[in-house]
């Protein structure tokens, strides 16, 4: 079938430092092709929407991560190069479908803002990095159909395709991102702040006069204040890893009582809420439709496809659950716009400054329904049978890679 242009990129890097970008833009398939035929690179955002068995194999590395995964198509000229070297944020999985490409891996730049010390699994990725400003490649492998290549978070990449008589044809499987400590730190801040701005009056009151001036006395005592603060913080995080410590004791601590346990449901929930769903083309009605009775055998086939979190201004320990059976393959990972608002963008001059204001006014208007939405998705449980959720979910035989070729549905 056809992809819409804005699901499609193209660049190319010929100077191998710097990429470039077409200008004017594709504005129909007849552009694509020529561009393609003047050496510019194609990405395909997302395949997995429309490619029944890489939503599966997304469905199931989900399943096993605990972490959204992402899948781009490149496809590069013969003897081309698309993208500059740099680095992700991301893990990546590189597996050549057709042609051949000439990766070369390296550790740091010296051209980059970022210190050598910091260039290491980095927050955020690079931009172009020139090619000269490189340490000695780690490795230099060279990819047919059929090879799989990983590198972390962080390594500088490139990959020209030195075949001048054929194209290049690979995906890159990407996954992990923002799910290092540091985010479930600031995660687990969040909400432990949250908690003890209600709990403590002192967090309340407001900062001394003045004490944004370099002059200011008050220096000191606020440092003792947040220290303070702090280690009720920390004081409270240890209790909760204590009470977790016995084998069956982190079942209970993940109820929603401790400041990482809401903060692991909250990351949970998010991840829940934008997976692929599993089991793709199965029909479900026959998982779903039996009753349960006291001579049923019940079991969760896959615990990554649900989440439990508080619900909010409960105080009978209720919670919602969260699932991802009603998600949608069509939009994983990316959204579609209003194609009829503009595909290729407007000719008209001063139409996005005019529009600007309601614009944003209308995106503040969206962001707040989608946020009071989030908050009455799911079902509403009780304290009990969400206990009995974690049960099944931790007595789960589910092994999410070693049945993704299965289609067979799950009982219940």
């Amino acid at each position: 079938g056809e992809i819409p242009l804005y699901r499609l990129n193209l660049f190319r890097c010929r100077d191998g430092s710097t990429k470039e970008t077409p200008c004017p833009p594709p504005r129909s398939p007849a552009d694509v092709r020529r561009l393609f035929a003047e050496g510019w690179s194609i990405q395909w955002l997302q395949p997995q929407q429309e490619h029944l068995k890489l939503a599966r194999l997304v469905a199931a590395l989900e399943s096993q991560f605990g972490s959204l995964v992402g899948v781009n198509a490149y496809l590069t000229p013969p003897g081309a190069q698309g993208l500059a070297p740099h680095w992700d944020d991301v893990e990546v999985f590189v597996l050549q479908l057709g042609g051949e490409k000439a990766w070369s891996l390296h550790k740091t730049s010296s051209a980059c803002p970022v210190p050598l010390e910091a260039q290491s699994l980095p927050r955020y990725s690079s931009g172009d990095l020139p090619r000269e400003s490189l340490s000695p490649a780690m490795m230099q492998p060279v990819l047919i159909a059929g090879d799989l290549l990983y590198f972390p978070r962080g390594i500088i990449h490139h990959a020209p395709n030195q075949d001048a008589g054929r194209p290049s044809v690979h995906l890159t499987i990407s996954t992990f991102q923002r799910q290092s400590l540091f985010d479930l730190l600031s995660k687990t801040f969040e909400e432990g702040l949250a908690d003890m701005w209600e709990k403590d009056e002192a967090l309340r009151r407001s900062v001394p006069w003045g004490v944004l001036s370099p002059s200011s006395s008050a220096y000191a005592g606020l440092c003792a204040s947040l220290a303070s603060q702090l280690r009720l913080l920390a004081d409270a995080v240890s209790e909760e890893a204590d009470a977790a410590a016995g084998s069956r004791a982190s079942v209970a601590a993940r109820k929603g009582g401790g400041y990482v346990a809401s903060a692991l449901a909250e990351l949970g929930t998010d991840f829940v809420r934008h997976r692929m769903p599993p089991r793709l083309g199965s029909t479900g009605g026959e998982e779903f439709g039996h009753i349960v009775t006291p001579l049923s055998c019940v079991f969760v086939p896959d615990p990554s496809a649900l989440a439990l979190h508080p619900t909010p201004g409960s105080d009978d320990g209720s919670e919602r659950l969260v699932s991802c059976i009603g998600n949608s393959q069509q939009e994983h990972m990316m959204k579609h716009p209003d194609v009829e608002a503009g595909q290729g963008g407007s000719d008209d001059e001063g139409c996005d400054e005019a529009e600007g204001g309601e614009s944003e006014e209308c995106e503040g208007e969206d962001e707040e329904e989608e946020e009071e939405a989030e908050e009455e998705e799911g079902l509403e449980v009780s304290a009990h049978v969400a206990a009995v959720l974690r049960e099944l979910c931790i007595a789960s035989p589910h092994c999410p890679l070693a049945s993704a070729t299965s289609q067979t549905p799950a009982t219940s």
